[in-house]
């Protein structure tokens, strides 16, 4: 009998998703985070989107499945410019996005209102959760809505590899944080800084030390101590920002850690569709799963 020929594999392509504790604050009231993505979710998609210098970022979809959200951004220039190359003419094509429309990049996402966590894909020039904290606070300001004052900001989850990294250096010649001000408050978190933002009333928190020359900071205690408790991966990150720079044993060069670059992941393979383009549902799918178990390594 002859052989069944083997359909081919469907081409996949490899994704990064990233998680994220969010903080959100209304006043001196706890935060209704299901509320606060209802009214997001229910505003006509026209209205999700901003304009950051000469880009736009739109969120045509929000909606709620099984008491998560998920949204999918975009992110380009209006009428930016294209090159493209023939290979068989060797010629050159210059052209330009109509108007109304973005030469864009995707980015997918899943909100959790009950545990506060969100998971976004990671896109090198796609929309950043800074981003969408941003984007959402601005909606949020209409002058009928019932969160006209709010606050929302996304803190990134540190990685393993974060925290692998900062022990590895065995001098450590500067660190650097942003702490975001947590849901519900800064009381919830006890050290001289965190009582210097709440008694600051502050929304951020901006700290940074460096050694002496030929020195090193302290590694278990001061700011670095700090770091490194708010990025052990229990509880709920406030970090928005931390960077750390030291030397290895061994070495001479300074290394330089940063979270951004180090966030609590997952590399995830979804197949294309037939734009080519990673297949959204499994996108969605995958992220919401990732949800699931963030904060479990």
């Amino acid at each position: 009998m002859p052989r069944k020929r083997r359909e081919p594999k469907p081409p996949t392509a490899v994704l990064r998703l990233e998680a994220f504790d969010m903080h959100g604050h209304l006043g001196n009231q706890p935060f209704d985070y299901t509320g606060f993505f209802r009214y997001l979710a229910g505003l006509d998609p026209k209205k999700r989107r901003e304009r950051v210098a000469k880009r736009v970022i739109a969120v045509p979809k929000l909606d709620e499945k099984d008491e998560l959200f998920r949204f999918v951004a975009y992110e380009g220039q209006p009428g930016s410019p294209y090159l493209m190359f023939d290979l068989d003419s060797d010629s050159e094509e210059v052209g330009s996005v109509p108007a109304g429309k973005l030469l864009a990049t995707r980015t997918i996402g899943v909100l959790d209102p009950r545990s506060r966590r969100a998971v976004i894909q990671f896109v090198y020039s796609g929309v950043r959760a800074a981003q969408m904290g941003t984007l959402f606070e601005k909606l949020a300001q209409a002058s009928a809505s019932p969160f006209r004052g709010a606050s929302f900001e996304f803190a990134q989850r540190a990685g393993d590899s974060f925290r692998k990294q900062v022990a590895s250096l065995e001098t450590i010649k500067s660190a650097e944080m942003q702490l975001t001000r947590p849901n519900y408050d800064w009381n919830d978190y006890t050290d001289a800084l965190t009582d210097l933002a709440g008694k600051s009333g502050a929304r951020n928190i901006d700290v940074a030390a460096s050694a002496p020359r030929d020195e090193s900071l302290a590694k278990n205690s001061g700011l670095v101590q700090i770091i490194r408790r708010l990025s052990s991966g229990e509880g709920t990150s406030i970090l928005k920002k931390a960077v750390v720079k030291g030397v290895k044993e061994g070495e001479d060069t300074v290394t330089e850690v940063k979270l951004s670059r180090h966030i609590e992941s997952k590399t995830v393979a979804v197949t294309k569709a037939a734009d080519g383009a990673p297949n959204v549902d499994q996108v969605l799918n995958e992220a919401t799963g990732f949800l699931r178990t963030s904060g479990e390594q």
